[in-house]
C-alpha cells in the first residue's frame, strides 16, 4: 500500500485516489472521520471498533492523540504513546495536555517526572509550583523570579507562585522598580498601574510620575516638575525622550542635548536613547541627523544606526562621508551586495572609476536587487545562476513514501490547510539539508508552490528559478495585465511577493488573495469598474483579485509618472505615504530614495518586487529587463509650501 501511496504523492494526484488504491484508501478516510466524530460526542465504544482499523492509516496518531487528550487518566496509555510516536508533533501537545490535567489535580511529585522545557509560561510556572511544594524553595523562588521580571502580564497559573516570591527574601524595592520600568519600556502601563502597589510607598510618587510622564512625555521639560534626587528620575527622563522621540524626534533632541547631564542615566541606555534618536532623525530626514549621527560614538553605534548614517549621507550626496559609513557597517554585514553597491558609487561619484567598476562587477555576479543595479552601470545581462535542484526521482519517491509526508497528503484530501502546513514544518526541522531539498521538489509536484518556496529557503538554495519562480495563473495574469497595459512580469513580480502565489494568501491585517487586496480597498476598485460587491471571499477568486489588483496597480503607475519603484511602494504603504515620502526641492536618483524609504518592510518589498520583475520578464520573455528602466529618477513634490521648521523653546539645564 505504502509503495503505492509514494506513487500518488510523486505525481501529485494525477491520478485518482480510487484508481490507486482500490476501495481501501476511501474506506481508511471514511473511517477517519467517523472515529472524529466518536471521539467529538465521547462515544469511546465506537471509537474503539474502530481505531484497530486504522494502523495503518496515516492519520492514526493523530487520532489516537485526539483521543488521549479527551482522556488524560489513561496514564498508562499516555506514557506508551509519548515513546511511540516520539518523533511526530503531537507527543509535545499531549504532554502539555498532560501537565495541566496533573497541575489541575495538584499532583506535582508526577508534574515534575513528566515535566520537559518549555516556552509555555503557565507550564513553566506551575513546574516551579511544583518544585515549592515538594520542598525545593530556594530553586522554585529563583525561578519565580526570572518569570516575574518580564513587562507583559503573567497567567493565572503563576499567581500563587508570585505570591510566595513576593512574601519571600528574594524579593525587594528594586525587583519592583525593574519589572515597573520593563512594562513601561513595553508600553504596558495598566500592568505598570498594578505593579506600583509593591514599590515602597516612600517611592509610590516617582512611579505616578513616570506614568504621567507616558502619557505626556513633554513633562520632561519642565524643571519644576523634577523635585527628586532619585535614581530613578534618570530612568524616567529617558523614557519620556524615548516617548518624545516617537511624535518629534527634534524637539526630543534638542531636550535630551539640553538636559541630560542634569540626571544619573547608565551609560547603556544613554547609548539606547541616542541610537532611538539618530535614527528617527534620519528617518524623518531631518536637517539636524547628520551632525547628530556622526556625534554618535562608534563603539556605541547599534548596526541599525551604523546602516542610517549611510542613508543619511546619501540623502545628503556626501559621498565621502558614505565611504567611512560603509567602513564602519561590521562584517559580515558590510560584505552584504548592497552596501558594496553604495561603495562603488560613491567611489564613482568621487571618479575613482576603475576601483567602482571593479566592485561593480563584482556585485554583478548575483542574482538581486543590488546585482542587478551594479550591472545596468556596467551595461551588462544579468547573471541568472540557474540551476535546478540536482535529486532523482527515486529520492521524491522514496521521501514521499514515508508516512510522515503521507500524514501531510491526507491533511490537504480534507482541506484541512493548516494542520497540514504545521505537520509539514515539524517534519521538516527533522530532515538533513539535502533531504529538505528532495522536500521542496515534493512539495513542488504537488502543486503546493509557496511551501516548495518556503521549504528550499530552509538551506538557502537560490538557484533553482523554476521552484522559486513558478509561472502560475497564466492565462489570467496575462490576460488582465494586458488589458490595462502592464508588462506581465510587473504583476508576477508583485504577486510572488505579496502571496507567493497562495490564492487563498490572508494577511494579518485582512488583505486577501493573490494580490492581497484589503476588502475596502475591493469595493472600491468593484465600484470603479462598475461591479456588484457581494463579499471579501470574492477576492480569493484569481480572476476577481487580479482584475482588482492590476486596476490598482495602473492607477499608481499613472500617479507615479510610470515609476514603478514609486508605485510598488505606493502598494505596500499606501499611496499617500508614498506622496509624503518624495523629496523637497529637486529630484533624487531611485536608488537613494529607495535606499531612504523610512519602512523597513516597504523598503525590502520594493527592492524584492523590483528583482522579481526582472527574473520574471527573463522566464516569461528569454529577454532582459533593466530595472533602471523602471524607476526613473524621483520627481521632487509639487509646488506645495514647505513646512518651516518649529522654533524650538529655549530649554536650561535642571538643577538638581
Amino acid at each position: 500500500m505504502h509503495l503505492f501511496l509514494g506513487l500518488l504523492l510523486v505525481f501529485g494526484g494525477l491520478l485518482s485516489s480510487s484508481q490507486v488504491y482500490g476501495d481501501n484508501l476511501s474506506d481508511q478516510r471514511n473511517n477517519f472521520l467517523k472515529a472524529e466524530r466518536a471521539i467529538k460526542k465521547g462515544y469511546y465504544r465506537q471509537l474503539d471498533n474502530l481505531l484497530p482499523k486504522l494502523k495503518e492509516y496515516p492519520l492514526y496518531p493523530f487520532l489516537l492523540y485526539k483521543k488521549l487528550s479527551k482522556t488524560p487518566g489513561a496514564m498508562a496509555q499516555i506514557e506508551s504513546y509519548l515513546t511511540e510516536f516520539s518523533d511526530t508533533r503531537y507527543p509535545i501537545l499531549l504532554r502539555w495536555n498532560l501537565l495541566k490535567v496533573l497541575a489541575s489535580q495538584k499532583r506535582w511529585p508526577e508534574y515534575i517526572s513528566h515535566y520537559e522545557k518549555t516556552v509555555s509560561p503557565e507550564l513553566q510556572c506551575f513546574y516551579y509550583w511544583a518544585l515549592y511544594q515538594t520542598g525545593s524553595e530556594s530553586e522554585a523562588l529563583t525561578g519565580a523570579q526570572k518569570l516575574w521580571l518580564v513587562g507583559r502580564s503573567r497567567p493565572k497559573a503563576c499567581d500563587e507562585l508570585f505570591v510566595k516570591f513576593q512574601n519571600s527574601k528574594a524579593f525587594s524595592s528594586d525587583i519592583a522598580w525593574r519589572r515597573f520600568g520593563l512594562a513601561m519600556g513595553k508600553g504596558n502601563p495598566q500592568l505598570a498601574k498594578y505593579l506600583k502597589r509593591f514599590i515602597p510607598k516612600s517611592e509610590q510618587k516617582l512611579a505616578k510620575f513616570w506614568l504621567k510622564v507616558h502619557r505626556n512625555p513633554r513633562l520632561i521639560m519642565d524643571c519644576a516638575q523634577w523635585d527628586s534626587e532619585s535614581l530613578q528620575m534618570g530612568r524616567i527622563f529617558a523614557h519620556g525622550i524615548d516617548r518624545l522621540t516617537r511624535k518629534d524626534p527634534n524637539l526630543a533632541r534638542h531636550v535630551w542635548e539640553s538636559k541630560k547631564n542634569s540626571f544619573n542615566i547608565k551609560l547603556e541606555q544613554q547609548a539606547y536613547i541616542e541610537n532611538r534618536l539618530g535614527i528617527a532623525l534620519a528617518i524623518r530626514r531631518s536637517p539636524h541627523a547628520a551632525k547628530f549621527l556622526a556625534n554618535i560614538n562608534i563603539a556605541q553605534a547599534h548596526s541599525s544606526l551604523r546602516e542610517w548614517r549611510v542613508r543619511n549621507a546619501l540623502l545628503e550626496r556626501d559621498w565621502q562621508s558614505v565611504l567611512t559609513y560603509v567602513e564602519q557597517i561590521q562584517q559580515p554585514d558590510r560584505a552584504l551586495p548592497q552596501w558594496q553597491y553604495w561603495r562603488a558609487r560613491a567611489l564613482d561619484a568621487q571618479e575613482k572609476s576603475a576601483e567602482a567598476l571593479k566592485i561593480y562587477g563584482e556585485v554583478a555576479m548575483g542574482r538581486n536587487f543590488y546585482s542587478f543595479l551594479a550591472a545596468d552601470r556596467l551595461e551588462k545581462d544579468y547573471r541568472w545562476s540557474d540551476r535546478p535542484v540536482d535529486v532523482s526521482e527515486a529520492e521524491i519517491e522514496q521521501l514521499g513514501n514515508r508516512k510522515d509526508f503521507a500524514a501531510v497528503f491526507e491533511f490537504r484530501h480534507f482541506e484541512r490547510k493548516s494542520m497540514a502546513r504545521r505537520e509539514w514544518w515539524h517534519i521538516i526541522r527533522q530532515l538533513s539539508p539535502h533531504e529538505i531539498l528532495v522536500a521542496a521538489k515534493l512539495a513542488e509536484r504537488w502543486d503546493w508552490h509557496q511551501i516548495a518556496i518556503f521549504t528550499i529557503a530552509k538551506v538557502k538554495y537560490w538557484d533553482d528559478l523554476a521552484l522559486r519562480f513558478p509561472v502560475l495563473f497564466k492565462k489570467t495574469i496575462t490576460h488582465h495585465a494586458n488589458l490595462q497595459k502592464l508588462d506581465p512580469s510587473l504583476v508576477y513580480g508583485l504577486i510572488r511577493q505579496e502571496s507567493v502565489f497562495n490564492q487563498h494568501a490572508r494577511s494579518r491585517v485582512g488583505a486577501r488573495g493573490l494580490m492581497q487586496i484589503m476588502p475596502a480597498t475591493g469595493r472600491t476598485i468593484a465600484r470603479r469598474l462598475k461591479e456588484k460587491w457581494t463579499s471579501s471571499r470574492v477576492l480569493y477568486k484569481p480572476e476577481v483579485n487580479v482584475r482588482y489588483g492590476t486596476s490598482y496597480l495602473k492607477g499608481l503607475l499613472d500617479q507615479f509618472d510610470q515609476n514603478f519603484a514609486l508605485s510598488a511602494a505606493g502598494y505596500n504603504a499606501g499611496e499617500h505615504r508614498v506622496e509624503r515620502w518624495l523629496p523637497d526641492g529637486k529630484p533624487m536618483p531611485t536608488d537613494i530614495w529607495v535606499e531612504n524609504i523610512p519602512f523597513k518592510e516597504t523598503r525590502h518589498y520594493v527592492k524584492t518586487v523590483l528583482a522579481n520583475a526582472a527574473i520574471y520578464h527573463k522566464r516569461l520573455n528569454g529577454k532582459l529587463l533593466r530595472i533602471s528602466s523602471l524607476t526613473d529618477s524621483v520627481a521632487a513634490k509639487g509646488k506645495s509650501k514647505k513646512a518651516k521648521p518649529k522654533k524650538l523653546p529655549r530649554l536650561d539645564a535642571c538643577k538638581r
